[in-house]
């Protein structure tokens, strides 16, 4: 992770207006810069002879993240505007425990990473992380694996599933590769809880069943077998990271924590129920 640090003097007649706007473009930044995880600017306090008016303090996520910031659209109106009000401007990038990377929040101290305290999320980022884990749930259910890509970020990790994956490209290519057409697959999501490490990232947990089906002796389930065999029911719970990006809250870590498994097997019963198929594009 790169730190991005810019210190700002004003030059003495500087337009307060201007200062303004300024200002207001760098509160906007959060959420539409890829790789931008936390950004926080303010003048200074101390008024020492030594120090800067203003300074800002920005987290990459890579190197590349901040030469494609810097020639970002949503950063470029800033050049003029920082010209119009500075007469120096000084900047230092430099590289941070990638810790701090991995868990979003992690605080480090002399006996190594803590998790701060975290916050209860606001009612309208529950709901859009609801919607973020209920699409899930629909893409891979009816299998609409562009979709369901899009609600990962770039380096997402994937833990514990039997699709489990360092990548999200990986892992919906597991998912291709296994759900096949003959494969049937209900999932339910519930009791979700939110916690909120800071205004770009949150933590959650959800309790899970799903049951799958399959032609009976086609297949097993991460690698055990059981005779007869067409399908499972699974019980546990999503341990999930979630982050702000442009396109809204996207998943940047899952893992699935089984409790229970059962096999389901012998004939599936005879009988013809007259389906009706779910509309993929319902909510577009």
């Amino acid at each position: 992770m790169i730190r991005h640090v810019v210190f700002f003097s004003f030059a003495a007649n500087h337009d307060p207006a201007v200062l303004e706007e300024w200002r207001d473009l760098l509160d906007g930044l959060l959420g539409k810069i890829p790789g931008l995880v936390r950004l926080s600017h303010g003048p200074d306090v101390m008024r020492s002879e030594r120090a800067w008016d203003y300074a800002l303090v920005a987290d990459f996520r890579t190197l590349d993240d901040v030469r494609a910031y810097a020639t970002h659209p949503a950063h470029l109106p800033l050049f003029p505007l920082s010209g119009a009000i500075s007469e120096q401007i000084a900047s230092v990038d430099f590289e941070i425990d990638d810790e701090l990377r991995k868990y979003p929040g992690a605080v480090k101290s002399e006996d190594g990473f803590s998790m701060p305290r975290v916050r209860a999320v606001t009612p309208t980022v529950a709901e859009e992380l609801r919607d973020l884990k209920a699409r899930y749930f629909h893409y891979v259910d009816l299998k609409q694996w562009d979709e369901l890509r899009g609600l990962f970020v770039d380096d997402c990790v994937f833990e514990g599933l039997w699709a489990a994956a360092p990548d999200p490209d990986t892992f919906v290519e597991n998912l291709m590769r296994n759900m096949t057409e003959e494969v049937v697959s209900v999932h339910h999501g519930f009791m979700p809880q939110f916690r909120r490490i800071d205004d770009f990232s949150a933590r959650g947990r959800w309790a899970m069943t799903d049951y799958l089906t399959w032609p009976r002796g086609s297949r097993g389930y991460m690698g055990i077998t059981v005779p007869e065999q067409r399908g499972m029911r699974g019980y546990g719970y999503y341990e999930e990271l979630y982050r702000l990006t442009e396109s809204g809250w996207r998943i940047a870590f899952m893992r699935l924590s089984r409790i229970r498994m059962d096999p389901i097997v012998g004939d599936a019963p005879a009988i013809d129920y007259p389906v009706v198929p779910a509309v993929p594009g319902w909510l577009d």
